[in-house]
């Protein structure tokens, strides 16, 4: 290395020493705490859902949380609706409203018999932690819909 800082190579070329890496601060990677999760953020919650019924076809087993996009206001970049705003659908049911985007979320759900998916939503989050009465609101919201045909029944 000569005064300027530079280093010379075998050949004589000039070489600018290699930063190998970024000294900034890094944020820790431990779990975040519950006190600094947004309002209307629950883990029982989720789990509750996920022993509940698809809300659309009434297919039991292990359900997957689909986060409502459409009319929940609370989307942005990186930012997902809150555990208020999620109903259970079994994974095909999922899968289906997914492809269709979230532009058509809630002419997917009227079409599949479910006429107010966030009102389904906001009673779930309302009586979290009796799956028993979860499942009830499910069929209540289904049946009022008027589509009792298809949703399986016990």
């Amino acid at each position: 290395m000569n005064r300027t800082g530079t280093l010379r190579g075998t050949m004589g070329q000039v070489v600018k020493p290699r930063i190998l890496a970024n000294f900034k601060k890094r944020k820790s990677r431990e779990p975040r705490k519950t006190s600094n999760r947004r309002p209307g953020m629950s883990d029982a919650h989720l789990r509750c859902l996920r022993e509940c019924p698809c809300c659309v076809c009434g297919r039991r087993g292990r359900t997957q949380v689909h986060h409502l996009k459409e009319r929940t206001h609370e989307r942005g970049m990186g930012l997902r609706s809150t555990d208020r705003h999620d109903v259970p659908l079994c994974a095909l049911c999922h899968r289906d409203i997914e492809a269709v985007g979230s532009r058509n979320e809630t002419a997917w759900f009227k079409a599949n018999g479910l006429t107010n998916p966030l009102e389904l939503a906001l009673a779930l989050w309302a009586s979290t932690g009796d799956s028993e009465r979860m499942t009830r609101i499910i069929r209540a919201h289904h049946y009022h819909s008027g589509e009792r045909d298809g949703y399986e029944t016990d």
